[in-house]
C-alpha cells in the first residue's frame, strides 16, 4: 500500500512538473488567441489636397528658400516617423496619395508640404483644403519640423474617418 501511495505521489508530481513547464507554451497561445491575425490593425485611407500642381508665378522670386525647400508636394505621416512621401498630382487643382497602413482607431497626425503656400506658411505647410477618404480636415495639431501645423485624425476598420 505505502508503494501504491508513493506511486500516486510520483505521478501527481510528474503532473504537476510537466503542467509547469507547459504552462509558458500556454500562455503563449492564449496571448496568440487574443491576438487573432485576422484582426485588421490597418486600413487604407486616400489624402487629397486641393492645390494648385503648377507653381504660382512670382513665388520663386519672393520665397526662394521655401520654394527650393519644399520642391514637392508631399505628407508627412506619423504612424510613418514623418518621412516625406511625394503625392501624386492630380491636374488641373489637386494632390493625392493613398496609404494602405493607416492604424485602426488609432489617433494618427498629418501634414503636406506645398511650393504653393509658401507665401503663408514659412514651411509650405497647408491649412486647408485637405479631405482623408472624403472627409474635411481641418488644422488642428501640430507635427515635428518646428511645430509645424497639421491635421488630426482616427479612421475605423471600415475606413470611416474621424476628426
Amino acid at each position: 500500500m505505502r508503494e501504491q501511495n508513493y506511486g500516486i505521489r510520483v505521478l501527481r508530481m510528474c503532473q504537476l512538473a510537466s503542467l509547469a513547464a507547459a504552462a509558458p507554451v500556454l500562455s503563449l497561445s492564449i496571448a496568440a488567441c487574443a491576438d487573432r491575425p485576422d484582426t485588421p490593425r490597418e486600413t487604407r485611407v486616400q489624402i487629397t489636397f486641393r492645390g494648385d500642381v503648377e507653381l504660382h508665378p512670382g513665388l520663386l522670386d519672393s520665397v526662394p528658400d521655401c520654394v527650393t525647400r519644399v520642391l514637392v508636394t508631399r505628407v508627412h505621416a506619423s504612424w510613418q516617423r514623418y518621412e516625406a512621401v511625394a503625392m501624386i498630382a492630380v491636374p488641373p487643382g489637386m494632390w493625392q496619395i493613398t496609404f494602405d497602413d493607416v492604424p485602426i482607431d488609432e489617433a494618427v497626425r498629418i501634414r503636406i508640404n506645398d511650393k504653393n503656400w509658401c507665401d503663408r506658411t514659412a514651411t509650405g505647410a497647408v491649412l486647408a483644403e485637405v479631405t482623408a477618404n472624403g472627409v474635411p480636415l481641418v488644422q488642428n495639431t501640430t507635427t515635428p519640423g518646428g511645430e509645424e501645423p497639421g491635421f488630426a485624425f482616427t479612421v475605423d476598420a471600415s475606413g470611416r474617418v474621424e476628426q
